[in-house]
């Protein structure tokens, strides 16, 4: 069985099983989360889930229920670029979030060797671009007219780490 990343609070993230799919389908269809976080089909996660360029990050409570997950995917693998495509927790505000980031980062550069991790979050969802923010990620720029939300255009604004740029996982606690 494939090590756990044990994040800083101890909370445990694995590699996600197919038998996660259903619970991560019903956390990007959670009302407030698909708004932010867009959501795929059953049947693409689980064709990602076999692709070797797809990480997927699961978190469980203790009986054995889906808490969260994580999305990273392989950008530039010349270059060691992910991209963390996608995160989400079933509740926020309880160090949840904070934990699976601080996991799935950890799990980015110490298990894949990523140089650079990088994500497009929406202007408006300022709790994420927080939580980035502590984490160590920087904002690099805009993505103008990037893609559509309610019919109307609306801009991304993409964010990096680097390696050398992490933060501590003590550090960046909420």
């Amino acid at each position: 069985m494939e090590l756990a990343i044990v994040t800083p609070r101890g909370r445990a993230l694995h590699r996600a099983r197919a038998t996660d799919v259903p619970g991560i389908v019903a956390l990007e269809s959670a009302p407030g989360m698909s708004r932010f976080i867009g959501s795929w089909p059953a049947e693409r996660h689980l064709a990602n889930l076999t692709d070797p360029a797809s990480h997927y990050l699961a978190l469980h409570d203790t009986v054995g229920a889906l808490e969260g997950f994580a999305i990273l995917s392989a950008y530039a693998p010349k270059f060691r670029w992910f991209e963390l495509s996608r995160i989400a927790v079933r509740e926020p505000g309880d160090g949840r979030g904070a934990d699976l980031l601080a996991g799935t980062l950890a799990y980015a550069f110490d298990r894949v060797a990523a140089h650079r991790i990088q994500l497009e979050v929406y202007p408006d969802n300022a709790r994420a671009r927080r939580a980035y923010a502590r984490a160590g990620f920087r904002e690099e720029g805009v993505l103008r007219d990037a893609v559509t939300r309610d019919g109307s255009w609306i801009a991304l604004v993409l964010m990096a780490l680097l390696e050398d740029e992490r933060v501590p996982p003590q550090a960046s606690r909420a």
